[in-house]
């Protein structure tokens, strides 16, 4: 659904940027614009990530970004890279079109770019709820042989106040245990899947609505790649710990059928 809405945005965008018949005025004084961006889980960083990166000349000039654009496949640093340009525009440019020909080259670049990223992923991103179920009913039986206990899934608590509704991905039978799962990996290229890590702070702003008589549990998939000297869930334990609160992190291997505790790797 993600990369659907993104594709789509983008695609808008690029309409408004192609389009003789709306004018530059429209395009970088329309909030609206970057509401959209931010909505869909970019950052408006003055393009420093997409520098720190690839280097100063590949945010501002097309031909540099025309040697590197086919290697870049993380969706979440093009986005905010193209965000953070439409903003300087709207900003701080003083008489630059956002339409001069270099511009137009750099932004059909990036917008190309995420098309193709946003389409190769439609299939592969088809197969994500049937994989991320399957890893929820191992983590699952997981905590059913451990505990010696039922488990439900998908199991509705009333959470806040006034208490609403929220659905968890696993709680016991006696509605003393939760879990939330997360089946995310690192990007291909070893970074991180930022939009996801938003989505397990998510997870964790939940279970801390939970009576501290619950044990909470997040559950993810145990991920490492070449570049990397820790696995995704200890990357996330070390950056994201003051926000989780009594929580525990957890990465789960379905080959080895193990499960390991972050906070008592660390101890």
């Amino acid at each position: 659904m993600v990369n659907k809405q993104i594709s789509e945005y983008i695609s808008k965008f690029a309409d408004m940027l192609n389009d003789s018949n709306v004018s530059d005025i429209q395009i970088v004084d329309d909030p609206a614009i970057g509401d959209g961006f931010r909505d869909l889980g970019f950052d408006m960083d003055c393009g420093h990530a997409f520098e720190e990166k690839y280097g100063h000349d590949v945010f501002r000039n097309p031909d540099a970004l025309g040697k590197v654009i086919d290697s870049i496949d993380d969706i979440q640093l093009l986005g905010s890279a193209i965000f953070s340009q439409w903003r300087y525009y709207n900003h701080w440019a003083m008489g630059e079109s956002i339409r001069d020909e270099e511009s137009m080259r750099w932004f059909n670049m990036i917008i190309k770019r995420m098309q193709e990223l946003t389409h190769s992923r439609k299939a592969s991103n088809s197969e994500n709820p049937k994989n991320g179920a399957t890893f929820q009913r191992q983590v699952q039986n997981w905590f059913i042989r451990r505990y010696g206990q039922g488990f439900e899934l998908e199991t509705k608590i009333s959470i806040g106040d006034p208490a609403k509704d929220h659905k968890f991905d696993i709680v016991n039978l006696d509605r003393k245990i939760a879990i939330e799962c997360k089946r995310y990996t690192w990007t291909e290229t070893g970074n991180v899947p930022s939009a996801k890590m938003g989505f397990t702070n998510e997870a964790a702003f939940y279970l801390s609505f939970l009576p501290d008589e619950f044990e909470k549990y997040i559950v993810m998939l145990r991920s490492y790649h070449t570049k990397r000297d820790e696995s995704l869930a200890e990357y996330y334990y070390r950056t994201n710990k003051h926000l989780i609160g009594k929580t525990k992190i957890a990465e789960y291997d379905p080959e080895s059928d193990e499960l390991f505790i972050i906070q008592d790797k660390n101890r």
